[in-house]
């Protein structure tokens, strides 16, 4: 019986440890603040995973529309002064503008293209 229930508890999670898509967005190279941008997907949700040194942002899907993503690290509290927040806008790739990434950091606001 503990071989089936350790088998079970096994199969729970290697089954959902394989519903989860990775796909490299792309990187802000022409920003002073460098990140690398991941997109996770899963069954039923969408985030981005925001890379800057060792630290991982994540930000969740606010809206899409069928050209457009907008995602978002905004809780509704304010961040802690020194926190970056971020907000993104994904473009599909067969639009002709540039996707965007918006990083807050004790009240600058920089706007940087990610080059795919």
């Amino acid at each position: 019986m503990k071989a089936f229930t350790l088998l079970t508890v096994f199969t729970l999670i290697a089954s959902a440890q394989a519903s989860v898509a990775y796909e490299v967005v792309g990187e802000t190279r022409s920003c002073q603040v460098k990140t690398k941008i991941l997109k996770r997907v899963t069954r039923d949700r969408s985030d981005l995973l925001v890379i800057h040194g060792r630290d991982v942002y994540q930000l969740g899907l606010v809206r899409r529309s069928e050209r457009e993503e907008y995602y978002s690290s905004f809780t509704g509290a304010p961040a802690p002064l020194g926190k970056m927040t971020f907000e993104a806008r994904l473009v599909h790739p067969h639009m002709s503008s540039l996707s965007e990434l918006r990083i807050y950091l004790s009240g600058a606001r920089l706007s940087c293209f990610i080059d795919g």
